[in-house]
C-alpha cells in the first residue's frame, strides 16, 4: 500500500513537471507566436560626405509596403537611430525591439563593396 502511494505521487509530480515544462511561457516582453518579427538587414558603407564617412544602407521591411509614407519615414528614422545605438553599444546588439507594438530585429551584413540593386525601397519607386 505504501509503495503504490509513493508511485502515484511520483507519477503525478512527473506529469505536472512535464506540463509546466512544455507549456508556452511569454517572458521578458518578447512576442508570442502570433506576432511576427520583422528582420531588417543593413550594412555600413563608405560615404562621400565630408562630415560623416559612413552611410547606413537599409533594406526596408515588407510591412513598409502597406504603410502611409510619412509613418514609414518615421520608422525608417527610428531604425537608423537603433542601428547607430547598436554600433556604439555592441553589448546591446542583436536584440529585438518594438515600435508601436511591432517587433524588429536589425541584422548587420558585411560590406563587400558591391552595389545593391535596391528594388525593395519604397523611396526608389517615386
Amino acid at each position: 500500500m505504501k509503495k503504490s502511494t509513493l508511485t502515484i505521487i511520483h507519477i503525478v509530480v512527473a506529469v505536472l513537471a512535464l506540463g509546466f515544462g512544455i507549456s508556452k511561457l511569454n517572458g521578458q516582453g518578447y512576442p508570442n507566436a502570433t506576432t511576427p518579427v520583422e528582420m531588417v538587414p543593413y550594412r555600413l558603407s563608405p560615404s562621400d560626405d565630408l562630415d560623416c564617412h559612413i552611410e547606413i544602407e537599409i533594406i526596408e521591411p515588407a510591412s513598409f509596403n502597406n504603410m502611409v509614407e510619412v509613418y514609414s519615414d518615421e520608422i525608417r528614422e527610428i531604425l537608423r537611430e537603433r542601428i547607430v545605438f547598436e554600433v556604439v553599444n555592441p553589448h546591446s546588439a542583436s536584440e529585438m525591439f518594438s515600435i508601436d507594438n511591432r517587433y524588429y530585429y536589425v541584422i548587420r551584413l558585411p560590406n563587400t563593396g558591391e552595389l545593391w540593386h535596391r528594388p525593395y525601397l519604397r523611396s526608389d519607386w517615386r
